[in-house]
């Protein structure tokens, strides 16, 4: 221990050029260490810290798709990926976006209602937006979408769960899978709802049980309903259902009143006790 501390009769003043032997070595050791203790708790910070997303938004780069395009419950389009040991086809869905912070219902109407219906098959040009297992393609114009020779029918979702409750977070996918990074979380609030509010619709992630599209008691997507409750961590239960690739969650319309009402009642207790006034 003695080495750790200076002699008691070794004297120093600032002003002095050099300082007496023990002090100097002291002074070294005490550096040494503190730099080494900075070193290790800066990598434990960067170990402990959240990885980058590794999702993708292929910006300015148009890609073309070919598939089947539907309404329902949310623009998509579904690409043939072959058939099962079974026999079954098997899809990929990707869902439909507009440009910015809107929606692609109104395109994907408009192509429809002068093609053949819901089906009917189409090539897109846009960009593909992708990450962890999803994919979503960006439509900037109704001309981006040609439909050509062939069309199947709608498949409906299977349901699997009478009851089912999990925890997450509702997100805009379009944000989420590529173009924003954080996409999720208070940071990214602000640009959520505004997204969802153009048409996106918004999916629930359920962090490791996955991600779920949200729809009604009447199978009808939820929108702009979950605004006030974007970012938050939140439980939702409903029916789960099986759809291609995805899983819908079909939640009663009243749950998202509940949530959205016990949260203004949480922002307005604490408003009051911090003496500040709330406005809606």
């Amino acid at each position: 221990m003695k080495k750790w501390f200076p002699d008691r009769n070794e004297f120093y003043i600032g002003y002095l050029p050099n300082a007496p032997d023990g002090i100097t070595r002291v002074i070294r050791k005490v550096i040494l260490l503190l730099g080494i203790i900075s070193i290790c708790l800066a990598a434990l910070l960067a170990w402990h810290q959240k990885k980058f997303s590794p999702a993708n938004f292929e910006y300015g780069v148009n890609t073309d798709i070919e598939g089947f395009i539907f309404e329902d419950p949310i623009p998509h389009v579904l690409i043939p990926l072959g058939r099962d040991q079974l026999g079954q086809q098997l899809y990929q869905t990707v869902l439909l976006v507009g440009f910015g912070k809107s929606g692609s219902q109104n395109a994907i109407h408009q192509i429809l209602k002068s093609g053949h219906g819901p089906g009917s098959k189409a090539r897109l040009n846009g960009s593909l937006i992708y990450g962890d297992g999803k994919a979503l393609i960006q439509i900037d114009k109704v001309s981006d979408i040609t439909l050509i020779e062939g069309q199947i029918d709608h498949v409906a979702a299977v349901q699997t769960d009478e009851s089912f409750s999990i925890t997450g977070e509702i997100v805009d996918p379009k944000c989420y899978f590529g173009v924003m990074k954080p996409g999720e979380g208070k940071a990214h609030r602000a640009c959520a709802i505004r997204c969802i509010a153009g048409g996106i619709p918004p999916v629930f992630n359920g962090g490791p049980d996955g991600y779920y599209l949200l729809v009604d008691e009447s199978d009808k997507p939820i929108s702009t309903e979950v605004a006030s409750i974007v970012g938050d961590v939140i439980t939702l239960s409903g029916k789960r259902m099986h759809w291609h690739d995805w899983t819908i969650l079909q939640i009663d319309s009243r749950t998202i009143d509940e949530l959205s009402a016990a949260k203004r009642w949480r922002e307005n207790l604490l408003a009051f006790e911090q003496g500040m006034t709330q406005c809606n």
